[in-house]
Parts: structure tokens; C-alpha cells; sequence
């Protein structure tokens, strides 16, 4: 998990050089570093997971710890949305407020981004685990997930063969079904 904090962070501090340019808020303050809105699913920012990750980045970037964020509502903030009838509502308010950049992770946001992001030009966002948006204001991130599982998948392994394990037998456990997750389960076996 710390590793995948790391890449958004990573991922984060690239999309600010993405997202210059964006309007001035009327949400928070600026101190000259750029502002941004994290929408998640209903899974919040608890959920172990991709928006876990990607709000652990957010906070570090800025100096802060998740256990003492003192420039949320000023510089960053998040919202649950905890039915997707609300992400375009979502993403339509982020964007009035007028954050540098809105933050999205994973596809069930796609279709909505997709709907939304013409009607706003000059509005910078990002999407993560999502390539098929294809709005120029969107900057999409994809990496390889595969291949991070597949090095866990060989250190177990290893493990095994270490400690004398004879025919072991490894499982897996994914997330929610999907691209993602099918790539996860594929590079771990």
C-alpha cells in the first residue's frame, strides 16, 4: 500500500504540471500551490484501496498527515459520492468551485468524466485505471499492474521453495471485478 501511495503521489505532483492554468477557486485560498478536489465512490477514503492511496498522496504533497489535514477545505478536499447518481452532480461542483484539479480514481467515474469534461475545457482532471476518456482536459493514468503482481506472486513462491514448502498452494483475493483487478489476479499466477 505504501508503494501505490508513493505512485499517486508521483502521479499527483505530475498532474499539478498538468493542471497550470486551471481557474481561480472560489472554494479555498490560493498560497500559490494549486488546489484540488478528490470525488471518490462510496468506499471513501478508507477503503484500503485506490482512494486510500490516492488521498494519502494528496495530504503528503501538501505537507500534511491523514491524521492532521490542516489544509483540507483550503487547499484540497474530498467527497463521497455514495450513489453514482451523484458523480456528475459531483464533478459539476467541483468544477464550479473551481479547483485547479479534480481528482477521480477507477472506472465506475469514467462515463461520467466522459459527459462532464467537455462542458468544462478549462477545467483540468485526472483519472486513474481509466485510458478510453479521451477528453484533451483529462489526463488518464494507467501503469502496469500485472507486473507488480507478478513480482508478489514470485516472492511467495521463492518463500516457499525457502521454507521447503512442498506443491504450495497460493490464492488470491481481488477487489471489486474487473480489468484491473483480472490484471492483478493474472500477474500474481
Amino acid at each position: 500500500m505504501k508503494k501505490l501511495s508513493v505512485l499517486v503521489l508521483v502521479l499527483f505532483i505530475g498532474t499539478m504540471l498538468f493542471a497550470q492554468g486551471g481557474r481561480e477557486t472560489t472554494a479555498a485560498p490560493k498560497d500559490g500551490r494549486p488546489t484540488i478536489r478528490l470525488l471518490t465512490d462510496a468506499t471513501g477514503i478508507d477503503d484500503k484501496s485506490f482512494n486510500a492511496a490516492a488521498w494519502r498522496g494528496i495530504v503528503q504533497y501538501y505537507g500534511d498527515t491523514v491524521q492532521n489535514a490542516a489544509n483540507r477545505g483550503r487547499l484540497y478536499d474530498v467527497v463521497t459520492a455514495q450513489t453514482q447518481d451523484m458523480y456528475i452532480p459531483n464533478l459539476r461542483q467541483a468544477a464550479d468551485e473551481g479547483y485547479d484539479l479534480i481528482m477521480v480514481t477507477g472506472f465506475t467515474w469514467a462515463d461520467a468524466l466522459s459527459q462532464v469534461a467537455p462542458q468544462y475545457p478549462n477545467q483540468k482532471f485526472t483519472i486513474v485505471d481509466v485510458d478510453w476518456v479521451g477528453q484533451p482536459n483529462v489526463m488518464e493514468f494507467i501503469y502496469s499492474e500485472e507486473q507488480g503482481s507478478y513480482l508478489v506472486g514470485m516472492v511467495a513462491a521463492l518463500q516457499a521453495k525457502e521454507e521447503g514448502i512442498e506443491n504450495p498452494r497460493f490464492g488470491f483475493i481481488g477487489g471489486v471485478p474487473g480489468a484491473t483487478i483480472t490484471k492483478f489476479q493474472m500477474g500474481y499466477v
